[in-house]
């Protein structure tokens, strides 16, 4: 049974001390809990307001424990309120905590009987998200595993809408497609146990403004090079362009402002593969993803006229080989 203070916080199982025993008989009546539930930070514990109380003892036991005296809801004041409702937040992620209640006087005196039954919940703590990044198809969210959570559910708001339900998956990450670029999301998780128990989420969440990948639109051999164009990205600021050639690695080419780019750094016959992705104004931050495939062309340089002379049969022009050409 919960004990009045600190130097006896401790009773066994159905123990009940000589005060708790007149507790019964001091008038008011006994706290009637209406919820225990995960939040954001812990485990919140609610109950009906009793009339004349001047504050409340809270009790708490983990598993087949004894009673623990958790906390008065006193003031920083020192002076008793009548609230209703607190936070456990001395809990861990997986444990089963049953809670209970007991009416104080204002001095702090213990005047109501208790729930010996109490109500009881598994806590399970707030994912807390890793990570939140624009990708080539959507916008992908990462958080870390919860212990006692089987399965997590993804919440989503757009603006300054309201959260709403985007799917409920078991892994530690979910890429949301259904996503409009230059719209700003909001993300946030809650971790579910395998008997629906659902765990608090972060209120804030992690907001990001998606922006689209690029769509290559033409990749081509001009007079001094090989132009690449893109679409217009909707929220875009700049635009990176990134070339390989055959195998090698992507290669950061240059940062641009329009929709196209022309290379001049190129060998005639030799095979390039370009793609690009949305830059921040200040070029300090990738905002998208990018076509890993990217668009290839093996580019062939302009051929150099030489001559252009009249010959008894007509007209003859000649110009340089043009490597990888296998046609003029």
């Amino acid at each position: 049974a919960p004990a009045e203070d600190a130097e006896e916080p401790l009773l066994l199982s159905g123990a009940v001390s000589e005060e708790d025993a007149s507790a019964t008989d001091a008038g008011l009546d006994t706290p009637a809990l209406s919820a225990v539930a995960n939040v954001y930070g812990g485990v919140l514990v609610d109950w009906d307001a009793v009339t004349g109380a001047g504050g409340y003892r809270v009790y708490r036991k983990t598993g087949t424990g004894g009673w623990v005296n958790l906390a008065d809801t006193v003031s920083t004041a020192g002076v008793a309120s009548a609230t209703d409702l607190y936070t456990d937040t001395a809990v861990e992620s997986g444990t089963t905590y049953t809670y209970t209640v007991r009416c104080l006087s204002v001095d702090g005196k213990l005047i109501s009987d208790y729930d010996r039954a109490g109500l009881s919940i598994r806590y399970l703590a707030a994912p807390v998200l890793s990570g939140v990044s624009s990708g080539n198809t959507g916008v992908t969210v990462s958080w870390n595993k919860v212990a006692g959570a089987e399965s997590y559910r993804v919440y989503r708001k757009a603006g300054a809408g309201s959260w709403t339900v985007l799917a409920e998956v078991t892994t530690l990450r979910y890429t949301d497609t259904s996503v409009t670029s230059g719209t700003a999301y909001a993300y946030t998780v809650c971790g579910l146990s395998g008997d629906g128990v659902a765990s608090g989420y972060d209120p804030a969440g992690r907001s990001i403004t998606f922006i689209a990948a690029p769509t290559l639109s033409g990749v081509s051999s001009g007079n001094t090079g090989v132009t690449v164009s893109w679409n217009k990205v909707t929220g875009a600021e700049k635009y990176r362009v990134y070339r390989k050639t055959g195998t090698g690695g992507w290669v950061k080419l240059t940062d641009v402002t329009g929709t196209s780019c022309t290379d001049t750094a190129v060998e005639s016959g030799t095979t390039y593969t370009y793609t690009v992705r949305c830059l921040s104004a200040d070029g300090k931050t990738l905002t998208s993803g990018y076509d890993t495939t990217g668009k290839s062309i093996t580019y062939l340089a302009a051929p150099v006229l030489r001559t252009v002379s009249n010959g008894s049969g007509g007209v003859t022009v000649s110009w340089g080989k043009v490597t990888g050409a296998e046609k003029y």
